[in-house]
């Protein structure tokens, strides 16, 4: 699903293509779609404001990490959200410190 005024990307992971939509009509700042293969990232709150690059590729790997732990078979798309969110804050701090 090719969203209006949104940017697409793909990515590999684990050879598995994912398309990356950045795409301000979502409600969240971003989600996985299991059964398109897809990562709906937004780029601007609601009130219109620029999320900061960081946010951008926290929410990416948020979403990424999502996909690969589904992808291997180890939990479910919504019942893993701590941890989740835990890898990916400690893999951007690794990002930051490269």
């Amino acid at each position: 699903m090719k969203a209006k005024n949104s940017n697409l990307k793909s990515i590999d992971i684990f050879g598995h293509t994912l398309n990356i939509i950045y795409n301000n009509n979502i409600e969240s700042s971003g989600y996985f779609d299991n059964t398109t293969g897809t990562i709906f990232i937004r780029t601007i709150d609601k009130e219109g404001n620029k999320f900061c690059s960081d946010q951008i590729l926290n929410t990416l790997i948020h979403e990424s990490i999502h996909c690969i732990l589904i992808k291997l078979g180890y939990l479910d798309l919504y019942g893993d959200e701590k941890l989740v969110h835990g890898l990916s804050e400690g893999v951007c701090q690794l990002i930051k410190q490269l």
